[in-house]
């Protein structure tokens, strides 16, 4: 099926494609509504759960004191420990990098925050078989230290 949609989507548009016309899937689709509701939907659905999860990923990071300069962020809401001076911390920066206004300037640093995120959690796996801590028992079949260090790259 994707084989196909490449081909058909080939076929019907010009060589530049995405280059110059971000929504051409919508252009050359049967019905332009349905592609907008699922570019809406999968938005919405990303951002509201890295919504969630980054406060909770930082406050456990300053929780470790890994980034000592941090602790402000470490206190959580008394009754349930939830991470509310986080939540503050991510409305503002998302805040700050929406008032650019350009979607070229915002999706490069998304893609390398993530791209940052997998190789840290990469090298992290790394360095814990490296330490030789009694903790670390994997336990998937297949698994390599060194595949962890190369996709740390």
């Amino acid at each position: 099926v994707q084989r196909e949609l490449v081909d058909a989507e080939g076929n019907s548009i010009d060589g530049t494609g995405l280059y110059h016309n971000y929504v051409i899937m919508s252009d050359i689709s049967l019905w332009r509504p349905l592609v907008d509701i699922g570019i809406y939907a999968s938005t919405f659905s990303s951002a509201t759960s890295c919504f969630v999860a980054a406060p909770r990923i930082f406050k456990a990071m300053c929780d470790d004191q890994l980034y000592p300069i941090f602790s402000f962020f470490a206190v959580g809401r008394k009754s349930d420990n939830e991470p509310v001076r986080c939540y503050v911390l991510v409305v503002i920066v998302c805040a700050v990098i929406m008032l650019s206004g350009d979607i070229n300037f915002i999706a490069p640093m998304v893609t390398n925050f993530f791209l940052v995120t997998y190789a840290l959690v990469n090298y992290s796996v790394f360095a814990w078989d490296i330490s030789k801590s009694p903790g670390w028992r994997p336990s998937f079949k297949y698994y390599n230290k060194w595949v962890a260090l190369f996709a740390t790259l």
